[in-house]
C-alpha cells in the first residue's frame, strides 16, 4: 500500500471502468479523491475522502467553476489523472465530421483544458504528478476508429509536450 494521506487527487473521467478503479486505489490508500463523472455516476465509495462532481471537459464555463471549487475548498492539486475517453467505433467513410469534432473535443481538447485550468493548483503541491490515460490505437490506429486513434495519438503528444512545461 502506498500512503497518499491528505494528497489531494482529481480524477477526471471516474465514472468510467478505468477512472472508477483508479478512484477507489487512490481513496484506499487515503489519499482525498475528487472523481469526475459527466453522464452517470457508477460506483461510490463511503468514505468521508471521496467526492463525486459533475463535469463537461466540452465546456470551458463547467470547467471554469469546476476549478474554482477546487481552489477553494482545497487550495492545491497533488495528483491529476486525466482519465475520460469516448469512442464511438464506424467505418472510416462513415464518420461524420460531428462525431470527429465530439471525440476529439472530449478525448483531446479536454485533458488540454483540464490542464490548462489545473496547472495554478499543481504548481501549489509541493510534488505534484499528472498521467494522462491514452490508448494503444493511439501508437498503431485502432480498426474503425479513425477519430478515437487520433484523439488518443494526440493525447500521447500532449503529455509528452506538457512533461517538457
Amino acid at each position: 500500500m502506498i500512503n497518499l494521506k491528505n494528497k489531494i487527487a482529481l480524477v477526471i473521467g471516474g465514472s468510467g471502468l478505468i477512472g472508477s478503479e483508479i478512484s477507489r486505489v487512490l481513496t484506499n490508500n487515503k489519499a482525498i479523491v475528487i472523481s469526475t463523472f459527466n453522464n452517470s455516476r457508477k460506483k461510490k465509495w463511503n468514505s468521508k475522502n471521496f467526492y463525486y462532481e459533475k463535469l463537461d471537459v466540452t465546456d470551458e464555463n463547467d470547467l471554469n467553476n469546476f476549478f474554482f471549487k477546487i481552489k477553494k475548498k482545497f487550495k492545491r492539486v497533488d495528483i491529476l489523472i486525466n482519465s475520460l475517453g469516448i469512442n464511438n467505433p464506424n467505418d472510416f467513410d462513415k464518420i461524420s465530421s460531428n462525431e470527429w469534432d465530439k471525440i476529439l473535443d472530449v478525448n483531446l481538447k479536454g485533458p488540454f483544458l483540464v490542464l490548462q485550468k489545473s496547472l495554478p493548483l499543481l504548481k501549489k503541491s509541493k510534488s505534484a504528478s499528472v498521467i494522462n490515460i491514452s490508448s494503444v490505437s493511439g501508437q498503431y490506429g485502432g480498426p474503425r476508429t479513425a477519430h478515437y486513434a487520433s484523439s488518443k495519438a494526440g493525447l500521447i503528444s500532449l503529455t509528452q509536450v506538457f512533461a517538457r512545461y
